[in-house]
């Protein structure tokens, strides 16, 4: 898998090298420095609440949807949200600069 990410991320980065910036986010890691080290499974029904229930803190546009997230777009919405962060550079660069750094918020 992290081999796939490698290629992706070099394959992504030549096709988005005018527009903008390609960055590598852990959506777990993300939701540890957002909602904390105490969080149900996000597989489990009280998981998902949870998470829908943080996403909506942070990203009140997405009220109305978050019935239809599952643990998959919660995750994306996390890397989404992380990637703001780091717009805003309010995130923590994590790893090696020559291996790949990945951000999280800080």
């Amino acid at each position: 898998m992290i081999y796939r990410g490698i290629k992706l991320k070099t394959s992504i980065g030549r096709e988005v090298k005018q527009a903008g910036q390609v960055i590598e986010v852990y959506p777990f890691a993300s939701k540890v420095r957002l909602f904390g080290k105490t969080m149900p499974w996000k597989t489990t029904k009280q998981g998902m609440s949870f998470l829908r229930d943080k996403l909506e803190d942070i990203l009140p546009g997405l009220k109305p949807h978050l019935d239809m997230f599952d643990h998959d777009l919660c995750d994306a919405a996390v890397a989404a949200y992380t990637a703001l962060l780091y717009h805003q550079n309010r995130v923590e660069a994590l790893g090696n600069s020559e291996e790949g750094l990945i951000f999280i918020p800080d």
